[in-house]
């Protein structure tokens, strides 16, 4: 019982080496497109912005909570 457990677990062991890999070689492959390159710019734009501008960040990510909020309220009632 022992042995065929730990065989087991090898089993998994290497599926998830291969799985890892996998998953290694398709995000270097997403990293090479545009449009990874272009919402990698995105995002670097907006932190930018939010490290530049701390208090309007915030303002306008609490009026944009305010605004689903209510939004999605209404729909409830």
């Amino acid at each position: 019982m022992s042995e065929k457990k730990s065989q087991t677990t090898a089993d998994l062991d290497d599926q998830d080496t291969v799985l890892d890999e996998r998953l290694r070689a398709y995000y270097e492959q997403l990293q090479e497109t545009p449009q990874y390159q272009t919402v990698k710019r995105a995002a670097d734009n907006v932190a930018t912005y939010i490290e530049k501008n701390p208090i309007q960040s915030a303002l306008i990510a609490l009026g944009a909570g305010v605004l689903i909020g209510l939004l999605l309220n209404r729909r409830n009632d």
